[in-house]
């Protein structure tokens, strides 16, 4: 049984559609227009999956820091410093990221798998919302077409949107790094995660809709 699943393993990363859409159609157009990568993973051992297929597939995008819940905190502020200055990529799991924040050298996130919690969903965002972040963030999240629970968070984020461009909205003009800031805050203040347990089907998207106006 076993050797059958080694055999199922070896198959799945052989045609790995998840990593394919990752490569092709995420980093390499972040790495043509030299935008740095700030990557969100579950597990150490998608981790080091995902250093090894970026370090293949791009082997001249130079170095990539890593950050997990195993470093010591110098271990990490020196993947920190790497990242602001000379690394294109940093990938980080959920124990790793918690209280860094890169806003100033990175304005692209890409989660490569989504958390149970959808509340840590908005943390990983957080390390990017930050004020002084002079870019409009990108976030890119990589998760399965039919799953309820990533249609309701993409609900929400949407419906957050349409609210804070309403807030940032300065006379006829759109200040873009207001809109940064303001969405941060509301963010920080959104319990996906209560939402989600709160209701079930269609339900939930009235029921989000409702408590974020």
């Amino acid at each position: 049984m076993l050797d059958v699943l080694l055999e199922m393993i070896e198959t799945v990363h052989r045609n790995d559609e998840k990593m394919r859409v990752f490569l092709e159609d995420v980093v390499t157009p972040m790495v043509k227009s030299r935008k740095k990568l700030l990557i969100f993973t579950e597990y150490r051992a998608t981790q080091d999956y995902l250093e090894s297929k970026l370090r293949e597939h791009f082997p001249d995008a130079g170095d990539i820091a890593l950050i997990n819940g195993s470093m010591k905190l110098e271990e990490k502020i020196i993947a920190i410093e790497k990242f602001n200055h000379e690394a294109r990529f940093m990938i980080s799991t959920e124990a790793g990221g918690e209280g860094i924040n890169l806003h100033q050298s990175c304005h692209v996130m890409v989660n490569y798998d989504l958390p149970w919690n959808p509340a840590r969903l908005v943390q990983r965002i957080g390390r990017l919302y930050r004020y002084g972040q002079k870019e409009n963030v990108l976030v890119f999240n990589l998760h399965p077409r039919d799953s309820f629970d990533n249609k309701a968070i993409d609900l929400m984020m949407k419906r957050v949107e349409e609210i804070v461009r309403g807030m940032a909205a300065v006379g006829e003009e759109f200040d873009d790094r207001l809109y940064a800031e303001i969405l941060g805050d509301v963010l920080d203040n959104v319990d996906l995660a209560s939402i989600l347990r709160a209701r079930t089907g269609m339900s939930c998207y009235f029921y989000a809709l409702a408590i974020l106006r």
